[in-house]
Protein backbone atom coordinates (compact mmCIF):
# COMPACT_ATOMS: atom_id res chain seq x y z
CA UNK A 1 0.00 0.00 0.00
CA UNK A 2 1.18 3.33 -0.96
CA UNK A 3 1.86 5.93 1.78
CA UNK A 4 0.80 9.71 1.32
CA UNK A 5 1.48 10.76 4.69
CA UNK A 6 4.16 13.46 4.32
CA UNK A 7 4.52 17.35 5.40
CA UNK A 8 4.61 19.63 2.80
CA UNK A 9 5.97 23.39 3.05
CA UNK A 10 5.94 25.87 0.59
CA UNK A 11 9.31 27.87 0.39
CA UNK A 12 9.10 31.34 -0.35
CA UNK A 13 12.46 33.07 1.11
CA UNK A 14 15.88 32.89 1.11
CA UNK A 15 16.28 32.14 4.39
CA UNK A 16 13.65 29.21 4.43
CA UNK A 17 15.46 27.54 1.38
CA UNK A 18 18.93 27.92 3.16
CA UNK A 19 17.24 25.74 6.15
CA UNK A 20 16.13 23.07 3.88
CA UNK A 21 19.53 22.50 1.87
CA UNK A 22 21.31 22.32 5.34
CA UNK A 23 19.29 19.22 5.50
CA UNK A 24 20.14 17.67 2.71
CA UNK A 25 23.12 14.67 2.50
CA UNK A 26 24.18 12.51 0.04
CA UNK A 27 22.29 9.72 1.89
CA UNK A 28 19.01 11.20 1.08
CA UNK A 29 17.30 10.07 -2.04
CA UNK A 30 15.56 13.30 -3.76
CA UNK A 31 12.15 12.94 -5.64
CA UNK A 32 11.83 15.99 -8.13
CA UNK A 33 8.90 17.14 -10.08
CA UNK A 34 8.89 20.60 -11.88
CA UNK A 35 5.88 22.88 -12.29
CA UNK A 36 5.94 25.75 -14.81
CA UNK A 37 3.92 26.69 -18.13
CA UNK A 38 5.14 25.25 -21.67
CA UNK A 39 7.82 23.46 -19.07
CA UNK A 40 11.17 23.07 -21.60
CA UNK A 41 13.38 25.50 -22.37
CA UNK A 42 10.83 27.70 -24.25
CA UNK A 43 8.60 27.95 -20.69
CA UNK A 44 8.98 29.09 -17.25
CA UNK A 45 9.43 26.87 -14.15
CA UNK A 46 7.42 28.19 -10.98
CA UNK A 47 7.46 25.56 -8.97
CA UNK A 48 10.28 22.53 -8.08
CA UNK A 49 8.90 20.22 -6.11
CA UNK A 50 11.18 17.81 -4.04
CA UNK A 51 10.53 15.00 -1.43
CA UNK A 52 13.32 14.09 0.72
CA UNK A 53 13.23 10.51 1.15
CA UNK A 54 13.26 8.61 3.78
CA UNK A 55 12.11 11.58 5.99
CA UNK A 56 9.10 11.62 3.89
CA UNK A 57 8.93 15.65 4.06
CA UNK A 58 8.03 17.37 0.98
CA UNK A 59 9.26 21.34 0.09
CA UNK A 60 7.95 23.38 -2.74
CA UNK A 61 10.37 25.75 -3.84
CA UNK A 62 8.92 29.25 -5.04
CA UNK A 63 10.78 29.67 -8.21
CA UNK A 64 8.37 32.46 -9.34
CA UNK A 65 9.60 34.38 -6.36
CA UNK A 66 12.96 33.57 -5.58
CA UNK A 67 13.81 33.28 -8.93
CA UNK A 68 17.59 32.86 -9.98
CA UNK A 69 18.12 33.06 -6.23
CA UNK A 70 16.67 29.87 -5.84
CA UNK A 71 19.76 28.65 -7.32
CA UNK A 72 22.56 30.57 -5.59
CA UNK A 73 21.33 31.00 -2.27
CA UNK A 74 24.11 29.46 -0.22
CA UNK A 75 23.37 26.86 2.88
CA UNK A 76 25.45 27.30 6.02
CA UNK A 77 27.00 23.73 4.88
CA UNK A 78 27.95 25.81 1.41
CA UNK A 79 25.02 23.83 -0.52
CA UNK A 80 23.15 25.49 -3.25
CA UNK A 81 20.73 24.12 -5.10
CA UNK A 82 22.09 23.97 -8.10
CA UNK A 83 25.47 22.15 -6.68
CA UNK A 84 22.49 19.23 -5.10
CA UNK A 85 21.16 18.78 -8.61
CA UNK A 86 24.18 18.70 -10.32
CA UNK A 87 25.80 16.21 -7.62
CA UNK A 88 25.44 12.53 -8.93
CA UNK A 89 26.50 10.97 -5.44
CA UNK A 90 22.94 12.10 -4.88
CA UNK A 91 19.92 10.38 -6.50
CA UNK A 92 17.07 11.96 -7.71
CA UNK A 93 14.34 9.74 -9.41
CA UNK A 94 11.79 11.74 -11.58
CA UNK A 95 9.01 10.66 -13.77
CA UNK A 96 10.40 11.34 -17.25
CA UNK A 97 12.89 13.43 -16.80
CA UNK A 98 13.57 15.35 -20.31
CA UNK A 99 11.52 18.55 -19.83
CA UNK A 100 12.58 19.19 -16.52
CA UNK A 101 16.25 18.52 -17.47
CA UNK A 102 15.96 20.91 -20.56
CA UNK A 103 14.14 23.61 -18.35
CA UNK A 104 17.04 23.56 -16.04
CA UNK A 105 19.97 23.72 -18.36
CA UNK A 106 18.55 26.32 -20.63
CA UNK A 107 16.91 28.71 -18.27
CA UNK A 108 19.51 28.19 -15.01
CA UNK A 109 22.17 26.48 -16.79
CA UNK A 110 21.66 23.70 -13.99
CA UNK A 111 23.01 19.64 -15.15
CA UNK A 112 21.02 17.69 -13.50
CA UNK A 113 23.22 14.29 -12.04
CA UNK A 114 22.17 11.43 -10.32
CA UNK A 115 19.26 10.98 -12.42
CA UNK A 116 16.63 7.86 -11.89
CA UNK A 117 13.61 7.91 -14.35
CA UNK A 118 11.48 6.17 -12.90
CA UNK A 119 9.16 5.94 -16.37
CA UNK A 120 11.76 4.23 -17.73
CA UNK A 121 11.87 1.52 -15.40
CA UNK A 122 7.88 1.22 -15.85
CA UNK A 123 8.93 0.69 -19.37
CA UNK A 124 11.43 -1.71 -18.92
CA UNK A 125 9.87 -3.98 -16.38
CA UNK A 126 6.62 -3.94 -18.18
CA UNK A 127 5.47 -7.88 -19.48
CA UNK A 128 3.58 -6.20 -22.76
CA UNK A 129 4.73 -4.22 -25.70
CA UNK A 130 6.74 -1.56 -24.56
CA UNK A 131 6.54 0.74 -27.75
CA UNK A 132 5.11 3.22 -26.24
CA UNK A 133 5.78 4.96 -22.26
CA UNK A 134 3.17 5.30 -19.80
CA UNK A 135 2.36 8.76 -17.99
CA UNK A 136 1.93 8.88 -14.11
CA UNK A 137 -1.22 8.93 -13.47
CA UNK A 138 -1.69 5.62 -15.50
CA UNK A 139 0.92 4.04 -13.81
CA UNK A 140 -0.41 5.26 -10.42
CA UNK A 141 -3.67 4.05 -10.98
CA UNK A 142 -2.70 0.55 -12.54
CA UNK A 143 0.45 -0.66 -10.42
CA UNK A 144 -0.64 1.01 -7.27
CA UNK A 145 -2.98 -0.70 -4.45
CA UNK A 146 -4.69 3.46 -3.54
CA UNK A 147 -7.46 3.44 -1.09
CA UNK A 148 -10.71 4.69 -3.32
CA UNK A 149 -11.47 7.89 -1.71
CA UNK A 150 -6.90 9.14 -2.01
CA UNK A 151 -7.68 8.03 -5.81
CA UNK A 152 -10.58 9.30 -6.45
CA UNK A 153 -9.45 12.63 -4.66
CA UNK A 154 -5.83 12.55 -6.54
CA UNK A 155 -7.76 11.83 -9.65
CA UNK A 156 -9.86 14.65 -8.69
CA UNK A 157 -7.33 17.26 -7.95
CA UNK A 158 -5.14 16.58 -11.22
CA UNK A 159 -7.98 17.22 -13.76
CA UNK A 160 -9.21 20.35 -11.60
CA UNK A 161 -5.47 21.65 -12.14
CA UNK A 162 -5.26 20.22 -15.43
CA UNK A 163 -8.28 22.32 -16.84
CA UNK A 164 -6.83 25.52 -15.94
CA UNK A 165 -3.13 25.08 -16.81
CA UNK A 166 -3.63 27.11 -19.88
CA UNK A 167 -4.15 30.27 -17.28
CA UNK A 168 -0.22 29.43 -15.92
CA UNK A 169 -2.35 28.28 -12.53
CA UNK A 170 1.44 27.53 -11.38
CA UNK A 171 2.84 31.10 -12.06
CA UNK A 172 -0.47 32.72 -9.21
CA UNK A 173 0.50 33.80 -6.12
CA UNK A 174 -0.76 33.41 -3.47
CA UNK A 175 -0.84 29.83 -4.43
CA UNK A 176 -4.17 28.07 -4.32
CA UNK A 177 -4.79 25.48 -2.15
CA UNK A 178 -5.53 23.19 -4.84
CA UNK A 179 -2.69 23.53 -7.28
CA UNK A 180 -0.27 23.50 -3.87
CA UNK A 181 -1.62 19.83 -3.50
CA UNK A 182 -1.22 19.05 -6.83
CA UNK A 183 1.98 19.62 -6.79
CA UNK A 184 2.44 17.57 -3.65
CA UNK A 185 0.38 15.00 -5.36
CA UNK A 186 2.80 14.48 -8.59
CA UNK A 187 5.63 13.19 -6.19
CA UNK A 188 3.77 11.02 -3.50
CA UNK A 189 3.78 8.31 -5.07
CA UNK A 190 7.11 8.60 -6.62
CA UNK A 191 8.83 5.88 -4.11
CA UNK A 192 6.32 3.00 -4.08
CA UNK A 193 6.45 3.36 -7.65
CA UNK A 194 10.22 3.36 -7.75
CA UNK A 195 10.61 0.64 -5.38
CA UNK A 196 7.64 -1.69 -7.21
CA UNK A 197 9.42 -1.13 -10.32
CA UNK A 198 13.12 -2.17 -9.29
CA UNK A 199 12.14 -5.42 -7.39
CA UNK A 200 10.89 -6.44 -11.13
CA UNK A 201 14.25 -5.05 -12.39
CA UNK A 202 16.65 -7.74 -14.11
CA UNK A 203 20.74 -6.90 -14.21
CA UNK A 204 20.45 -6.85 -17.94
CA UNK A 205 17.64 -4.70 -18.00
CA UNK A 206 19.21 -2.33 -15.23
CA UNK A 207 22.19 -1.73 -17.88
CA UNK A 208 19.72 -0.67 -20.24
CA UNK A 209 17.68 1.69 -18.85
CA UNK A 210 21.39 3.62 -17.14
CA UNK A 211 22.06 3.86 -21.09
CA UNK A 212 18.40 4.69 -21.48
CA UNK A 213 18.55 7.62 -18.84
CA UNK A 214 22.10 8.70 -20.50
CA UNK A 215 20.66 8.78 -23.65
CA UNK A 216 17.58 10.81 -21.99
CA UNK A 217 19.96 13.54 -20.69
CA UNK A 218 22.30 13.57 -23.83
CA UNK A 219 19.21 14.40 -25.81
CA UNK A 220 17.91 17.64 -24.23
CA UNK A 221 21.28 19.30 -24.65
CA UNK A 222 20.47 19.01 -28.33
CA UNK A 223 19.88 22.33 -30.33
CA UNK A 224 17.14 19.92 -32.04
CA UNK A 225 15.08 18.90 -29.16
CA UNK A 226 11.51 19.41 -29.21
CA UNK A 227 9.95 19.36 -25.69
CA UNK A 228 6.25 18.93 -27.39
CA UNK A 229 7.26 16.10 -29.99
CA UNK A 230 4.83 13.50 -30.70
CA UNK A 231 7.80 11.13 -30.55
CA UNK A 232 8.30 11.54 -26.77
CA UNK A 233 5.58 9.28 -26.82
CA UNK A 234 7.26 6.16 -27.85
CA UNK A 235 9.97 4.08 -25.59
CA UNK A 236 13.46 3.52 -26.19
CA UNK A 237 12.93 -0.10 -26.77
CA UNK A 238 10.52 -0.93 -29.22
CA UNK A 239 10.37 -5.01 -29.29
CA UNK A 240 7.31 -4.51 -32.20
CA UNK A 241 9.07 -5.59 -35.29
CA UNK A 242 8.17 -1.86 -36.76
CA UNK A 243 4.39 -3.20 -36.57
CA UNK A 244 1.72 -0.53 -35.48
CA UNK A 245 1.33 -0.94 -31.48
CA UNK A 246 -1.08 0.91 -29.18
CA UNK A 247 -0.73 3.15 -26.22
CA UNK A 248 -2.84 2.05 -23.38
CA UNK A 249 -5.14 5.33 -24.03
CA UNK A 250 -5.35 4.07 -27.79
CA UNK A 251 -6.54 0.77 -26.15
CA UNK A 252 -8.99 1.93 -23.78
CA UNK A 253 -10.42 3.93 -26.82
CA UNK A 254 -10.50 0.87 -28.86
CA UNK A 255 -11.98 -1.52 -26.19
CA UNK A 256 -14.96 1.43 -25.14
CA UNK A 257 -15.37 1.84 -29.24
CA UNK A 258 -15.72 -2.20 -29.20
CA UNK A 259 -18.27 -1.67 -26.58
CA UNK A 260 -20.12 0.23 -28.35
CA UNK A 261 -20.08 -1.27 -31.86
CA UNK A 262 -21.22 -4.50 -30.17
CA UNK A 263 -23.89 -2.53 -28.09
CA UNK A 264 -25.10 -0.67 -31.70
CA UNK A 265 -25.07 -4.31 -33.21
CA UNK A 266 -27.60 -5.82 -30.76
CA UNK A 267 -29.78 -2.80 -31.10
CA UNK A 268 -29.89 -3.16 -34.71
CA UNK A 269 -30.14 -6.83 -34.37
CA UNK A 270 -33.32 -5.77 -32.42
CA UNK A 271 -34.57 -3.43 -34.81
CA UNK A 272 -34.51 -6.05 -37.48
CA UNK A 273 -35.57 -9.00 -36.07
CA UNK A 274 -38.78 -6.47 -35.11
CA UNK A 275 -39.50 -5.07 -38.72
CA UNK A 276 -39.12 -9.14 -39.67
CA UNK A 277 -42.06 -9.94 -37.08
CA UNK A 278 -43.82 -6.93 -37.88
CA UNK A 279 -43.43 -7.41 -41.71
CA UNK A 280 -44.28 -10.98 -41.21
CA UNK A 281 -47.52 -10.12 -39.10
CA UNK A 282 -48.53 -7.57 -41.64
CA UNK A 283 -48.20 -10.73 -44.61
CA UNK A 284 -50.85 -12.99 -42.47
CA UNK A 285 -52.95 -9.82 -42.30
CA UNK A 286 -52.60 -9.38 -46.29
CA UNK A 287 -52.94 -13.27 -46.47
CA UNK A 288 -56.04 -13.69 -44.19
CA UNK A 289 -57.76 -10.81 -46.09
CA UNK A 290 -56.86 -11.86 -49.80
CA UNK A 291 -58.48 -15.05 -48.67
CA UNK A 292 -61.56 -13.10 -46.90
CA UNK A 293 -61.99 -11.39 -50.30
CA UNK A 294 -61.74 -14.69 -52.13
CA UNK A 295 -64.00 -16.29 -50.10
CA UNK A 296 -66.43 -13.15 -50.51
CA UNK A 297 -66.15 -13.39 -54.31
CA UNK A 298 -66.77 -16.88 -54.47
CA UNK A 299 -69.91 -16.67 -52.29
CA UNK A 300 -71.22 -13.79 -54.65
CA UNK A 301 -70.74 -15.63 -57.69
CA UNK A 302 -72.88 -18.71 -56.24
CA UNK A 303 -75.32 -15.83 -55.06
CA UNK A 304 -74.83 -14.39 -59.07
CA UNK A 305 -75.51 -18.57 -60.42
CA UNK A 306 -78.82 -19.10 -58.13
CA UNK A 307 -80.12 -15.60 -59.34
CA UNK A 308 -79.28 -16.93 -62.99
CA UNK A 309 -80.83 -20.50 -62.28
CA UNK A 310 -83.81 -18.97 -61.09
CA UNK A 311 -84.47 -16.59 -63.77
CA UNK A 312 -83.67 -19.41 -66.14
CA UNK A 313 -86.72 -21.68 -64.49
CA UNK A 314 -88.90 -18.23 -64.81
CA UNK A 315 -88.49 -17.92 -68.57
CA UNK A 316 -87.98 -21.57 -69.69
CA UNK A 317 -91.32 -23.14 -67.40
CA UNK A 318 -91.00 -26.75 -66.14
CA UNK A 319 -91.89 -29.48 -68.87
CA UNK A 320 -91.29 -33.00 -69.24
CA UNK A 321 -89.86 -32.87 -72.28
CA UNK A 322 -85.74 -33.48 -71.93
CA UNK A 323 -85.23 -31.14 -75.27
CA UNK A 324 -87.60 -28.21 -73.76
CA UNK A 325 -88.00 -27.50 -77.07
CA UNK A 326 -88.15 -24.05 -78.29
CA UNK A 327 -88.53 -22.83 -74.83
CA UNK A 328 -84.80 -23.90 -73.95
CA UNK A 329 -83.46 -22.75 -76.85
CA UNK A 330 -84.69 -19.05 -76.49
CA UNK A 331 -83.12 -19.36 -72.63
CA UNK A 332 -80.52 -20.96 -74.01
CA UNK A 333 -79.85 -17.59 -76.54
CA UNK A 334 -80.41 -15.66 -73.28
CA UNK A 335 -77.62 -16.99 -71.33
Amino acid sequence: MATTNVSSTLVTTAQELKEFLSTISASNTLYLDLEGKSLGRHGTICIISILVYPEQSVQLIDVTTLGKATFTTTSDNKNTLKSILEDSNIVKCLWDCRNDADALLALYQVSINGVVDIQLLENATRSGPKTYLCGLAKAIDMDLKLKYTDRVLWTATKNAVSAEMANDVFAKRPMDDKTFQYCVNDIIHLPALRALYSSRLTSDWAAKVKDAIKNRLAEIRSPHYQPESDKKKFGPWDLSNGKKTLSWDEWEDLLQDQAEDEAQGWDELENILQDQAEDEAQGWDELENILQDQAEDAAQGSNDFDDRYDDYDDLCGQTDDPCYGGAFDECWDKY
